[in-house]
């Protein structure tokens, strides 16, 4: 297996492997979305291939369609096969979803997420010819990781700091599960864009963006730290950032918030990185006023194969944002 698949589960290798097999069943010279659908569905043990199944997406019914839509081969194909477009782009998105998820490897339930989001490959339409509902597959997938006894799957787990907190959770915030904000942030209401950036030390904070929903609001950050490591990084190691961030309005409401995604790296000097933070709950339409403020930075150094992380360095804030909240539209 590839080393760009060396953050996946001994699940998710396997979906790869069976994605292989179905598609030299059906005599293609390719792996398409459909072939990494019915992967999903014949690596029984994984949380995609259960949320399936519930949904009423067996495997038989899968098959069937996929037979359908694009048929058979003439000839037998042997040996290994390539991903299409569509199918990396599928690998992308899963790898964004777990991440997202402060999730440290890619599942089953990752490679899913990543399919459903992926709205253009066949696979897409066998869901929906066969009646499944795009985003109750994503929803069920997210409960179904929340779920206690659930959680994800055995290799999944995101990095932890030397004081034992996730990465990216801010000390204090619930841990993942049902206390965890509830907001799937599905109705858009409004996009305030911002582009507010302020200095302490050597590090900017930026508010890029705020996004308003019927059931929570999203906050998009760029964090740029002008710093070099005194020595080199080993490879495939770096710089994580871990944002302590507090959100209060001008009618006193206080909101809990939660990472929703991030991506960055650094070289030549600088470190960057872009969050994007999810709070519950839903500001009040009364609200003419919302108060970021990010009070601490700190950096933990990873390597691969590690699952606590030591900080690196640290800058104490405040960067404080002030938003102003027109009225929400009407309707």
């Amino acid at each position: 297996m590839s080393d760009r698949f060396d953050k996946f589960t001994e699940r998710a290798k396997k979906v790869l492997v069976l994605s292989q097999e179905e598609a030299q069943r059906f005599n293609h010279n390719y792996i398409g979305t459909e072939h990494l659908l019915l992967g999903l569905l014949r690596e029984e043990q994984g949380i995609a291939a259960a949320v399936l199944r519930a949904l009423g997406a067996g495997t038989d019914r899968v098959r069937d369609a996929v037979e359908h839509v694009i048929g058979r081969g003439d000839r037998m194909v042997i040996g290994d096969i390539a991903l299409t477009p569509r199918a990396k782009r599928v690998i992308e998105l899963a790898v964004e979803e777990a991440r997202g998820l402060d999730h440290a490897h890619v599942g089953t339930e990752h490679l899913l997420l990543g399919l459903v989001r992926e709205r253009e490959g066949i696979a897409v339409g066998v869901l929906t010819s066969l009646g499944l509902d795009l985003a109750a597959v994503r929803a069920a997938v997210l409960r179904a990781i929340r779920r206690p006894e659930a959680g994800p799957e055995p290799g999944a787990g995101g990095w932890r700091t030397s004081g034992g907190a996730r990465l990216v959770r801010r000390p204090g915030a619930p841990a993942r599960g049902p206390d965890a904000p509830d907001a799937d942030l599905r109705e858009l209401v409004d996009v305030l864009p911002v582009g507010t950036s302020h200095r302490a030390g050597d590090e900017t904070v930026t508010l890029l963006s705020v996004e308003r929903y019927r059931d929570g609001f999203l906050a998009q950050l760029r964090v740029l730290a002008e710093y070099a490591p005194p020595a080199p990084l080993p490879e495939r190691a770096g710089l994580l950032p871990e944002v302590h961030l507090a959100a209060t309005d001008d009618r006193g409401g206080a909101y809990t918030p939660w990472p929703h995604g991030g991506s960055g790296g650094g070289g030549r000097g600088v470190l960057q990185w872009r969050h994007a933070y999810r709070f519950a709950p839903a500001l009040p339409p009364e609200a003419r006023e919302l108060r970021l403020t990010v009070e601490r930075v700190a950096w933990h150094r990873y390597e691969p194969g590690q699952q606590e992380l030591v900080v690196e360095r640290e800058q104490a804030g405040p960067w404080a944002f002030t938003v102003a909240l027109p009225p929400p539209p009407s309707g």
